[in-house]
């Protein structure tokens, strides 16, 4: 996912916090609009393409196979740094105030994104494997190596 945009606070807990997250260590939000403004922003960059970043929050209703490029990595780099920096900026919200509707846009277009995700993943996994070669059909070809390290020759099988 792309940096560009990226709240300081993300940066920030590549560096330290992610080793103390389940101390809950989180990053200081000391303006939870500003924090919120540039989240979004940053979240606008991560989408695919295919997405209308321009009338966001944009949920098409039937996305199809579309490639949704690095969003579903679960690694530091995937979408689960996009839902802790979220929660972030909800914990960030004055307990005694109602959530702001750009927050809830927010919210909605994450949940709408892992939605999106769940059903794309679902139907790759439920697609049947690849059928192997029938009758007559040649197989594959691999290289092997015969021979000692030193005079290594490559054999098609």
């Amino acid at each position: 996912m792309t940096t560009e945009s990226r709240p300081e606070q993300i940066a920030w807990w590549f560096q330290i916090g992610r080793r103390s997250f389940v101390r809950k260590k989180f990053p200081v939000i000391d303006d939870p609009d500003a924090y919120g403004k540039q989240w979004v922003e940053w979240w606008k960059k991560v989408q695919p393409d295919w997405r209308d970043v321009e009338d966001w929050p944009d949920q098409p209703f039937d996305v199809g196979e579309k490639d949704w490029g690095s969003l579903p990595n679960g690694g530091k780099d995937g979408l689960f740094v996009a839902m802790v920096s979220l929660g972030w900026w909800i914990l960030a919200q004055d307990p005694a105030s109602s959530l702001s509707k750009f927050l809830i846009d927010a919210i909605e277009d994450v949940t709408w994104v892992v939605n999106q995700l769940i059903t794309s993943l679902s139907a790759t996994l439920d697609s049947p494997p690849p059928s192997p070669p029938r009758l007559g059909q040649s197989a594959p070809t691999r290289a092997v190596r015969v021979g000692p390290p030193a005079k290594r020759q490559r054999l098609r099988v």
